[in-house]
């Protein structure tokens, strides 16, 4: 799934390198693989209305600094952490000035993980996943997320902006990508079929 409020520009480049190459290669320091290019399909942009059930198609990364054992770390937000909604609000009210160049006009935000889902997979750690970015090398960097349903209502400003975004951070590494509960299949958000 590729998602990005980018239309015109990141999304057809996109579209055309995948279809000129047909091929991507994913990779790490051990292994590499090949996948080929079958098909691209659009994924209709939803209604947005002012509450709306999505799922985590990545990990749902938010982080925060906080004061521990004197010093100031790295916090990653658990799914049923307080603070959590209003993190995810600021984020997407940023994320939606920086897409649009424009304030919401709406900057009511709700997000609320389904605690019933986190419950039967066994509580808030068993939805946490770890992410090895450039595993095995020396600059490996370790990020924390989550992978669960939400309801988000409020701000259908906010809500697009999630869904064409992502919600939370390192968004542009591909964490925090939602679908609507309902979507299937491969996906390529921002295009119109």
């Amino acid at each position: 799934t590729v998602s990005s409020p980018m239309l015109k520009d990141f999304i057809q480049h996109l579209v055309i390198g995948l279809f000129q190459k047909q091929r991507i290669e994913i990779a790490n320091m051990k292994t590499k693989g090949t996948l080929l290019i079958e098909r691209v399909e659009a994924c209709p942009e939803p209604e947005f209305t002012p509450e709306m059930k999505f799922k985590a198609l990545s990990p749902i990364v938010l982080t925060t600094v906080i004061e521990r054992d004197g010093g100031l770390s790295k916090h990653y937000y658990r799914p049923h952490e307080q603070g959590l909604s209003e993190a995810v609000r600021q984020s997407l009210i940023k994320k939606h000035e920086t897409s649009t160049g424009n304030f919401p006009v709406d900057t009511s935000l709700n997000f609320e993980v389904d605690m019933d889902y986190v419950t039967r997979h066994g509580g808030p750690e068993k939805v946490m996943t770890l992410v090895k970015l450039k595993e095995g090398h020396p600059d490996q960097t370790n990020v924390k997320g989550f992978l669960a349903p939400f309801t988000m209502s409020g701000s259908t400003e906010l809500i697009k902006t999630a869904w064409e975004c992502g919600v939370g951070d390192k968004t542009g590494m591909g964490f925090g990508c939602v679908g609507k509960t309902g979507e299937q299949g491969v996906m390529m958000k921002g295009i119109k079929p």
